[in-house]
C-alpha cells in the first residue's frame, strides 16, 4: 500500500472512531439528564417493613362485554404487610366489585354487573382503587359494551275464523312486529313475507289481506316472517359476542279458517274434574279440545286474569307461600267463538317458591350504591348498634353519626330495595380539606381527603415521585426498591470532555482528508503535463 492510500484509510478510520465516539458521549449525557432528577432506577420488589402500599397485578386495560350479558372478570391484587384491602371502581354505575381474600398477602377482586342492555353501550372509561384504607393503588381501564343484533319480535296474531255471508267480502289483518334496532311495521325497516301459501298477501308494513270467496272454504296454516335491517354501525370485535350483526329474522306460524258456518270449539275433558282445588305446593291441570270446523283452536291460561301460558294443553300451578285463594282459567278460542273452564285454587303453603309455573332457582346478588352523607345520630332514632360503634370508637355524641345506602339484587330475583346503614364520623361541613375519610357531593373518598369527590389519591403507579417516595413509583411505601445510579455516570464534565476529543479528532481526520485530495489532484496534474512534454520530444 503506497504512502497515499495508507494516509486515506487511517484518516477514514479515524472518523468513523471519532463518530462513535460522539454517539456514545449523547447517549450518555441524555441518561444523565433523565436520571439526574431522581439519581435513582427501580429495583426489584422492596422488603421494606414499613406500610407498603397494595398492588393491583394482573388487571389488564380493556374489558369487552356484550349486550344483554353481565360482566364477571377477576384480577388479583397484594398487599405486603397482610392488611385488609378494599375495592371501589368509578365511572360506570352499572359496574361494581367484590373483594375474596386468598391468603395473608392475596385477594381476588371480581368487576361485575347485571344484565347490560343498549343504553350501556359504548366505551367507559373506569378507575379502580384498591386500598388498605391509608394507600392504595390504581388502574385506569376502560369496559366497552358490544352491540348485538336482536331478532324481531312478532305478536301472535291468534287463530282466526271468516263466517261467509257476512258481508265481510274483504279480510285484513295487521301482523305487529317491532325490533330494538329497526323500529316497528311502521318503520320501513322491517321486511315481511308469507310462507307455505300463494292465497295470501302482506304489504310492506305487515298488513295480510286477501278477497275471500267460496273457493277458500277451509283451514289455512301459514307463517309469518319478519327480517329486520342489521346493525348500522357492525363493531369489529362482534365475533366476540357469536354473531355478525347482519340481518335476522323470526317467523309465527297460525291458522286463518273460513267456514260457512262456525261452530264453537269444545273441550272434551279437563283435570282436575273439581271447581274447588287444594293445593299443598303444586299441581298440573290439563284439558282436551277440539273444533267442529277443522280449527286447530289457541289455549290461553290465566291466573287471576294475568295471561300465564299460550297454546299449551297443560299448565303446573306453583303454590306461593302462605294461605291464599287463586282463580285459574284456561279460554279455547277460534277466533270469533271461545270455550272456558274456571277453577278456584285454595293454598295452604308453608313453604316459599321463586315462582309460579316451573320452579327455577334465582340466586340474587346485591349490589351497592354509595354511602349517603353522614348524618348526626340523634336520640330518637336508638340506633342500638351504632351507638355501641360510636362508644367503642371513642366518639363524642357531637360526631356519633350514621350513613345508609341503598342495594339492589341485580338478579331480580328480589325487586325490592335493601337499605344498609353503618356508624361514621360525623363534621358538619364535610370536604376535602377536613382530615377525614368520609362522603360528600354524592360520592365517598378512597383515602383521607383524596379520590371521589376530591382529587386523585396518590399511588405508586401515578408516574409521579409522590407520597414518601424515592424516586417516581419506587422507594419508602412503594414495593418496589429504587437503587442509586453509580456517580461515574452522574459525571457531565466528563462526558464533555469526551465529546471535545472527539471533535478534535473529527477536525484532524478532515484536514488530512482535505490534504490528500488536494494531493491527489496535483499528482494528477504533474503527471498529465509530464505525459504531454514526453509527447513532443518524440
Amino acid at each position: 500500500m503506497d504512502s497515499e492510500n495508507f494516509l486515506l484509510v487511517v484518516a477514514i478510520i479515524a472518523v468513523l472512531i471519532s463518530a462513535l465516539g460522539l454517539g456514545f458521549t449523547y447517549f450518555n449525557i441524555n441518561n444523565f439528564e433523565q436520571n439526574r432528577l431522581t439519581g435513582f432506577a427501580i429495583s426489584q420488589i422492596s422488603s421494606n417493613t414499613e406500610n407498603s402500599a397494595p398492588q393491583i397485578n394482573n388487571l389488564t386495560n380493556k374489558i369487552l362485554v356484550c349486550e344483554d350479558s353481565s360482566l364477571s372478570y377477576f384480577f388479583n391484587s397484594s398487599d405486603a404487610n397482610g392488611d385488609n384491602l378494599s375495592s371501589s371502581i368509578a365511572g360506570f354505575s352499572k359496574v361494581y366489585t367484590q373483594d375474596r381474600r386468598l391468603n395473608f398477602t392475596a385477594y381476588s377482586t371480581e368487576i361485575y354487573s347485571g344484565l347490560l342492555d343498549k343504553s350501556n353501550m359504548g366505551v367507559h372509561d373506569l378507575t379502580l382503587v384498591i386500598s388498605d384504607s391509608q394507600v392504595a393503588d390504581s388502574r385506569k381501564l376502560n369496559i366497552e359494551v358490544i352491540e348485538i343484533n336482536h331478532a324481531p319480535n312478532i305478536t301472535y296474531p291468534g287463530v282466526q275464523t271468516i263466517q261467509l255471508g257476512e258481508n265481510n267480502l274483504v279480510f285484513n289483518k295487521p301482523v305487529l312486529a317491532s325490533d330494538l334496532e329497526s323500529g316497528n311495521q311502521n318503520s320501513d325497516n322491517l321486511t315481511f313475507s308469507i310462507l307455505n301459501t300463494k292465497l295470501f298477501n302482506i304489504t310492506s308494513n305487515g298488513l295480510i289481506y286477501f278477497i275471500i270467496n267460496s273457493s277458500f272454504i277451509g283451514v289455512h296454516n301459514l307463517a309469518v316472517c319478519v327480517m329486520d335491517s342489521g346493525l348500522k354501525n357492525v363493531h369489529k370485535n362482534i365475533s366476540f359476542c357469536g354473531q355478525d350483526g347482519i340481518r335476522l329474522s323470526s317467523c309465527v306460524n297460525f291458522s286463518i279458517t273460513i267456514t260457512p258456518e262456525n261452530g264453537a270449539p269444545e273441550i272434551l275433558s279437563y283435570y282436575p274434574l273439581m271447581i274447588n282445588v287444594s293445593v299443598a305446593s303444586s299441581m298440573s291441570f290439563y284439558i282436551r279440545k277440539q273444533d267442529p270446523d277443522g280449527t286447530i283452536p289457541d289455549v290461553y291460561w290465566y291466573l287471576d286474569d294475568e295471561l300465564k301460558s299460550i297454546n299449551s294443553d297443560s299448565y303446573i300451578y306453583q303454590a306461593d307461600c302462605g294461605a291464599i285463594t287463586k282463580i285459574l282459567k284456561v279460554v279455547i278460542s277460534d277466533g270469533l267463538l271461545n270455550v272456558s273452564r274456571t277453577w278456584t285454587l285454595n293454598t295452604n303453603n308453608s313453604v316459599c317458591k321463586t315462582g309460579i309455573g316451573e320452579t327455577e332457582i334465582c340466586i340474587p346478588r346485591f349490589a351497592c350504591d354509595e354511602w349517603n352523607q353522614c348524618n348526626l345520630l340523634e336520640e330518637q332514632l336508638k340506633l342500638t348498634e351504632i351507638e355501641k360503634s360510636c362508644k367503642n370508637a371513642n366518639w363524642s355524641w357531637q360526631n356519633c353519626g350514621f350513613q345508609k345506602r341503598n342495594c339492589i339484587d341485580i338478579n331480580n330475583c328480589n325487586k325490592s330495595v335493601v337499605e344498609e346503614s353503618r356508624d361514621c364520623f360525623y363534621t358538619i361541613n364535610p370536604n376535602c380539606l377536613d382530615g377525614i375519610k368520609n362522603c360528600h357531593k354524592g360520592k365517598c373518598e378512597i383515602l383521607v381527603d383524596c379520590g371521589g369527590p376530591c382529587t386523585q389519591c396518590s399511588t405508586c403507579s401515578d408516574g409521579i415521585m409522590n407520597q414518601n417516595e424515592e424516586g417516581v413509583d419506587c422507594g419508602g411505601q412503594c414495593l418496589v426498591n429504587c437503587i442509586e445510579i453509580p456517580e461515574k455516570q452522574n459525571s457531565l464534565f466528563v462526558e464533555i470532555i469526551n465529546s471535545k476529543i472527539s471533535i478534535v479528532i473529527i477536525c484532524i481526520s478532515a484536514t488530512l482528508l482535505i490534504w490528500w485530495w488536494v494531493n491527489k489532484v496535483v499528482h494528477q496534474f504533474m503527471l498529465k503535463k509530464l505525459f504531454r512534454a514526453k509527447k513532443k520530444i518524440f
